[in-house]
């Protein structure tokens, strides 16, 4: 008994557009998380779709900051940890993020991009911890979060991530 688990993963909606079969065989594809972008002649082997919607999961973490810091609050300062710039989600995130922010007193002082390797996302979370010192906030997803925890425990700033939050 065993379960063989051989197969391509990617956070890029176009990685397999065009070659899909290639990798797959007869083997049925469930798009997670990401969504995939797949032409008509692959379209047959994705059998299923469980995602998100980006917009809205950056809109809800903006959301919940522009609620504890309504306009006339009191500015607080964020970090934003995005992730790669060139990511699917990335983009939907960030617009769903800042359209809920707008109109408050949240004010991002630095957009820092990177994989979503945990070395690399350490390294953006030193880089802010280093030039805001008074920073109240790190918001970016789950990689930079977990990666923010150590750096930022003796910190007095808040950890928000698309996924989870910390505090």
């Amino acid at each position: 008994m065993g379960c063989r688990c051989d197969y391509p993963s990617t956070v890029s909606p176009t990685a397999f557009s065009e070659d899909l079969s290639r990798y797959t065989k007869d083997t049925p594809v469930f798009a997670t998380v990401n969504h995939l972008i797949v032409d008509k002649a692959q379209r047959q082997h994705v059998k299923g779709v469980v995602g998100v919607d980006w917009y809205w999961m950056g809109h809800r973490v903006g959301k919940h900051l522009a609620e504890q810091h309504p306009k006339g609050s009191g500015v607080v300062d964020v970090a934003f940890l995005p992730g790669p710039e060139s990511s699917g989600g990335t983009k939907p995130v960030i617009l769903g993020f800042l359209e809920a922010i707008k109109n408050s007193d949240v004010n991002i002082v630095e957009t820092l991009w990177a994989d979503n390797d945990k070395e690399l996302q350490r390294n953006l979370v030193q880089e802010v911890i280093e030039h805001y010192p008074t920073l109240d906030y790190v918001v970016g997803s789950a990689v930079a979060i977990e990666a923010a925890i150590s750096e930022l425990r003796a910190q007095r700033s808040t950890l928000i991530s698309s996924f989870y939050r910390f505090t």
